[in-house]
């Protein structure tokens, strides 16, 4: 199965004992990567189930299961003149430097995050890239910039990063993961993780 770095946060350590407990005899392999290259090694039967980031710009042959949904929340370095607030309009935050996903690994986040810029009004100045959640919130921590992450990353506590709401433009699309799978995969044991999936997101 691959995944998301953003799915250690709360996801994989609910469904992982989840699933070890119900099935010891299933092997679970896991793959770290980007929701793209999970999606294209599913297609190639490389995988067997991925979880993902939902939305998925283009279709193709997998089927997701929506198992924990989200929302992007500003993240801001401690020390900055931002921190003291608990919630921020996006285009308060149009002169400052941005950490983004970049387009060719993170192409769904990156599109949304650019969107959400856009619809308050200006283009983000985009000085750092990342592909995982952790290390932009490393960067953010480091001083380099501002950026647009999942409000799950806010669940690990960190002193020098302040995670702030935003009061607008509201988000039109959510975000969140979802456990895809192939969807011409008949498998037992991926039937077996679906089931599981359903259990714990209740």
């Amino acid at each position: 199965m691959g995944f998301v770095g953003s799915a250690t946060y709360a996801l994989l350590p609910k469904l992982i004992p989840a699933f070890r407990a119900a099935h010891p005899g299933i092997e679970l392999i896991l793959h770290e990567s980007t929701s793209a290259s999970i999606l294209d090694r599913l297609e190639r039967h490389q995988l067997d189930a991925g979880l993902v980031r939902f939305p998925i710009l283009h279709s193709g042959g997998y089927t997701l299961m929506p198992l924990e949904n989200d929302e992007f929340v500003a993240a801001v370095p401690a020390d900055s003149g931002f921190a003291q607030r608990d919630a921020i309009a996006l285009k308060a935050l149009a002169a400052e430097p941005f950490i983004m996903h970049p387009s060719a690994e993170v192409p769904n986040l990156q599109a949304i995050a650019m969107l959400l810029c856009q619809q308050a009004g200006f283009v983000p100045r985009v000085t750092q890239e990342a592909v995982q959640v952790q290390t932009i919130v490393s960067l953010v921590e480091s001083g380099l910039g501002v950026a647009l992450v999942p409000s799950v990353a806010a669940r690990y506590i960190n002193r020098r990063v302040r995670f702030l709401r935003l009061t607008s433009p509201r988000p039109a699309a959510r975000i969140g993961i979802a456990l895809a799978t192939s969807t011409d995969s008949d498998d037992r044991q991926v039937q077996r993780l679906l089931e599981v999936a359903r259990a714990v997101v209740g």
